[in-house]
């Protein structure tokens, strides 16, 4: 069975209509703790559920359990026995002999694991063929299909529910929060090439801890490899959200939802959808004009604002944050909505602001014409100098590569040689978390006639790394894995930045780090760490059943089995 979808392959429906009460009970129990499970760990993949089985937590579909309507389907409130509650949406059922495109929001969503982006846990996907009279009179067999999809339960509601115009019910760091959410959420979206084409408040809901989830994927489109946009002669959405140029063109791209996003942006800090961007129907307004409606539109935001936060405010400090961040934000938000679509940021682009913000950093304009993360991940040095040594002496050389996180992201990273060498290179492959610096040491034993350091190069990859496939590969400890992680990331049209790194010998500058020689025991190692006070490194099998703690000073290792 593939890993991505699971189902009780050994209880099919027919086994469970004709059980009893008490089998169906045990095989409905099953279910509901696969969901459970796959809501404690959502790296579980969701699970395909059979048609009756929605229908029992839902009560049939009662108009009692409904949650919510879209133009794809109703969304109801499942209740399992438990207690616990989860939404089932029922896509309106269909009669047709033609292609299914209701099944395409299950394969996108399926993929997707981020906080700020609804969790599917489960599916159910069934045909039934049905007699049905036709417009002539004459009976026709068509095929009945009922498509559902389950997610995790939001319980606060969608963001509509906390914009007002007459007054402000979020604060400036619930909006501040909310906002980030959003374009982390649509950053990820944009990463694996979905375009969601109806983002807006009401699909956006709010979980008990106020963070925000992208739902409702009913009209995103799914870019093909290598292409940045694509065409439609249908356009779908929601007027005020929809971007002009997917309006007028059905012209898709990211660029898309980021109009849509700095309407939300408005929104929130506003209570107004009523922005001072282009008309719909003009696209050669005056840039004078325009940049004095932005200007007269953020001096009336910060003045509203600049009140609040002088009666709800005590530090004159935290004033100032405040309105530097709520003045960024206003310049971000009509970047978004700018009718040229090459003016717009994208969501990576805008979490360079929060990430700055986090850091202490300041920028009056941080997000500017055009701008884009250079490069993932930045390199030091680029050349690798090892020193010259007596060749008919065992040494080693050693240099460190110091890898440097531009983004909020994680990173993958990958080390390759263009030839056979005698570097080792360690480790090889791995993840940079968001913001943060990681060394690797790329060792060499001294050789008595180097090549020319043109003869010999290094090239690391790096590329974005989602949370579930940091997962996929940490849970499954194969390297082939490694060299697949970016296989299938250049296959899904993902950018992979190659940097050159170029071995130079006969370097007389003190090397960096030493190398102590070695020998032990080749053990399949889960995890190394060194203690906090005591000259030691502590290492862990992968079936955790012997630590070993190895003495710098002394060199020698104690092993403890059955830990």
């Amino acid at each position: 069975m593939e890993k991505g979808s699971r189902s009780l392959q050994s209880a099919p429906l027919e086994t469970i209509a004709n059980a009893g009460m008490d089998s169906t009970a045990r095989i409905y129990d099953m279910y509901e703790t696969m969901l459970e499970n796959i809501l404690q760990d959502p790296s579980e993949p969701p699970v395909s559920l059979p048609l009756e089985f929605l229908e029992a937590i839902t009560d049939n579909f009662s108009s009692d359990h409904e949650l919510g309507r879209g133009g794809y389907g109703v969304v109801y409130k499942g209740i399992l026995r438990s207690g616990k509650v989860i939404a089932v949406k029922k896509i309106y059922d269909a009669y047709s002999i033609e292609k299914d495109n209701s099944l395409d929001e299950i394969s996108r969503v399926m993929g997707i694991m981020h906080p700020n982006v609804v969790q599917l846990i489960g599916y159910c996907a069934e045909t039934k063929m049905d007699t049905l009279t036709h417009d002539s009179g004459k009976l026709i067999v068509a095929e009945r299909r009922s498509r559902l999809l389950c997610f995790e339960y939001i319980s606060n509601g969608g963001l509509h529910m906390y914009i007002s115009k007459e007054h402000l019910d979020l604060g400036w760091d619930e909006i501040y929060k909310i906002i980030k959410g959003i374009c982390s959420g649509l950053d990820a979206l944009h990463e694996e090439k979905i375009i969601h084409l109806d983002l807006k408040p009401q699909n956006v809901l709010m979980d008990g801890n106020m963070e925000p989830k992208i739902v409702d994927f009913g009209f995103a489109r799914q870019l093909g490899e290598n292409k940045s946009k694509i065409y439609t002669e249908r356009a779908t959405g929601t007027v005020g959200y929809i971007a002009p140029e997917y309006h007028f063109h059905g012209k898709i791209s990211p660029k898309a939802d980021i109009f849509s996003l700095g309407v939300i942006m408005i929104e929130l800090i506003t209570g107004s959808r009523s922005t001072p961007h282009y008309s719909y129907t003009s696209y050669d307004n005056n840039s004078l004009d325009s940049t004095q409606a932005h200007q007269q539109f953020t001096e009336n935001v910060l003045g509203k604002w600049k009140k609040i936060f002088q009666r709800t405010l005590h530090e004159a400090s935290v004033i100032q944050v405040y309105t530097h961040q709520l003045k960024q934000l206003i310049d971000i938000a009509l970047k978004c909505v700018d009718i040229d679509v090459n003016k717009r940021p994208t969501a990576a682009d805008i979490l360079q602001f929060f990430y700055q913000n986090a850091a202490g950093g300041s920028s009056c304009d941080p997000i500017c014409k055009n701008s884009q993360v250079r490069d993932l991940i930045s390199v030091q040095p680029i050349e690798l100098k090892f020193p010259m040594a007596d060749p008919n002496k065992f040494q080693r050389s050693s240099c460190l590569l110091h890898l440097n996180n531009n983004t909020v992201g994680h990173v993958a990273y990958r080390m390759l040689s263009n030839s056979l060498s005698p570097h080792l290179v360690w480790p090889s492959f791995g993840f940079v978390p968001p913001g943060c610096r990681y060394t690797i040491a790329v060792t060499i034993r001294n050789q008595q006639n180097p090549r020319p350091s043109n003869d010999m190069f290094f090239t690391l990859e790096s590329t974005r790394a989602s949370d579930q496939e940091i997962k996929n590969v940490i849970s499954r400890h194969l390297t082939s894995d490694h060299n697949d992680f970016f296989t299938k990331a250049k296959d899904k049209g993902r950018q992979v930045h190659e940097e050159k790194i170029t071995p130079v010998y006969g370097n007389n500058d003190q090397s960096e780090i030493k190398i102590v020689p070695l020998e032990w025991s080749s053990y399949n190692w889960a995890s190394i760490d060194v203690h906090p006070t005591e000259p030691w490194i502590l290492l862990v099998r992968r079936d955790s059943s012997t630590i070993i703690v190895w003495d710098y000073n002394t060199q020698k290792e104690k092993v403890y089995k059955d830990f």
